[in-house]
């Protein structure tokens, strides 16, 4: 009975490391990044160091990327490795409640819908459980045989724990940020824009549930004054009917003026509506104070991401759905790779 709870324990010790090696990666990486390119860091989705001087910031993240690694590596560490990694778990664990107390404010004073816990709690879960680990010296992992048995017993917990990492990602992204709506962030007076992504229409040209719901989300952004402009991105339908010249029509029904609509006929994907809202933007006189990024809460995660390979850092506005899609779970699920894909895509844009 021991015997078996030790066994789990240490599956657990090393499914939490190969959980912790994957994530020390995620932010070395997204440091780098946003170091080469001096664009959006994405290791927004996770902490906020906005307001430290940019070195301060891509030294602390490499700090707690190095710490993660050799966690998730080495089996066994030195008391140098104990109080380094205390010390920074410790900072990003304290700035972390930081963000959730700025978070809880905002949504307090109403310039954040308050629908759940933040994301920034389940991360400082996550700090506080590897502090603790950190301070314990993980006695449950502190021997390791090189026998074949175990070698295979230690990689899949690592495996494990790394699946289990890319996998609650996206899904903890999608569950949080994708359902936030950030309309609020926008001020009278205030010339901005909304991209509204395509998603479907049917042969005979009725735009479907998802395009619908997306499309007057974006005119009710319009009608309540948070965007002046609306840029309606979509590609060919099976039809005769473009996927743009649907939404363009609900827009016009809706009383939207044709002079504030403009169409992306190109935006026939995620990726192309980001590059092509870039060119639009670059292309105007002046650039609108802030861009509004509207789709279903499963795809906004990766629309952050498309933008912000292009230099655009967008507020996202999840579309109201007037009933729930059909399909929705499996989308959710196609999202999981397509964050990934995204993420990795941005990594060689840059």
């Amino acid at each position: 009975m021991n015997a078996g709870k030790h066994s789990v324990a240490k599956f657990a010790s090393w499914g939490f490391r190969g959980a912790a090696f994957c994530f020390g990666i995620f932010v070395a990486i997204n440091a780098l990044v946003a170091w080469r390119d001096a664009g959006v860091d994405s290791n927004l989705w996770w902490i906020d160091l906005r307001v430290l001087p940019a070195p301060v910031r891509w030294i602390s993240e490499c700090a707690m990327a190095g710490v993660l690694v050799q966690f998730g590596l080495k089996p066994r560490f030195g008391r140098a490795f104990r109080m380094f990694g205390l010390v920074v778990t410790g900072s990003f664990a304290l700035w972390v409640v930081r963000d959730t107390l700025v978070v809880l404010l905002l949504m307090s004073e109403g310039r954040l819908p308050a629908w759940n816990v933040p994301l920034s709690v389940f991360v400082l879960f996550c700090l506080v459980l590897l502090g603790v680990v950190i301070a314990k010296g993980d006695s449950a992992s502190s021997s390791t045989s090189r026998e074949g048995p175990q070698l295979l017993f230690v990689a899949t917990g690592f495996s494990t724990g790394a699946g289990i990492f890319l996998a609650l990602v996206p899904i903890g992204v999608m569950a949080t940020f994708g359902r936030t709506d950030y309309r609020i962030a926008s001020s009278q007076g205030e010339q901005n824009l909304a991209v509204v992504l395509g998603a479907g229409v049917q042969r005979d040209g009725t735009p479907s549930l998802a395009l619908s719901d997306r499309t007057m989300t974006g005119v009710d952004l319009y009608k309540e004054g948070v965007a002046s402009m609306l840029f309606l991105s979509g590609g060919p339908g099976p039809g005769a009917t473009h996927e743009t010249q649907a939404m363009r029509k609900l827009a016009l029904d809706a009383g939207v003026p044709a002079s504030d609509i403009f169409l992306d006929p190109e935006g026939v994907s995620t990726w192309a509506t980001a590059r092509n809202t870039s060119k639009y933007v670059e292309a105007r006189t002046k650039a609108p104070s802030k861009i509004f990024a509207v789709s279903h809460g499963y795809h906004l995660p990766r629309v952050e991401l498309a933008f912000q390979s292009y230099g655009l850092d967008v507020l996202t506005v999840p579309a109201t759905e007037t009933r729930p899609l059909a399909r929705r779970h499996y989308y959710a699920l196609r999202e999981v790779a397509g964050f990934w894909a995204y993420w990795a895509r941005r990594l060689i844009a840059s």
